[in-house]
């Protein structure tokens, strides 16, 4: 999700990055993947069609995340903008059972 190799337009399917977290050495299934629109602070102010989910701040900041309700499984980009993962440190959870 590097906005150098990302374009306008471009839909994200969760099926292709499930297969790429698979290709992890040590992952054995993945069950669950959670996108969410982050907005405020240092993230644009954008709200994409398919953020639907509850709006929650972020505790202690000015930002709010929204889940994205998946169509078909994926999340279509639109002519204005593009996805990225800004602060990858922050931006990624996971969750190991």
């Amino acid at each position: 999700m590097n906005i150098n190799k990302w374009t306008f337009n471009q839909n994200i399917y969760i099926s292709q990055i499930t297969d790429i977290l698979k290709n992890i050495p040590g992952i054995v299934n993945v069950v669950d993947i959670r996108t969410y629109n982050m907005e405020g602070g240092n993230y644009s102010n954008t709200l994409i069609p398919q953020a639907i989910g509850s709006r929650l701040s972020v505790i202690g900041t000015s930002i709010y995340r929204t889940e994205i309700q998946y169509v078909d499984n994926a999340v279509f980009g639109s002519s204005v903008s593009m996805f990225e993962i800004k602060f990858p440190d922050n931006d990624i959870k996971i969750r190991v059972a």
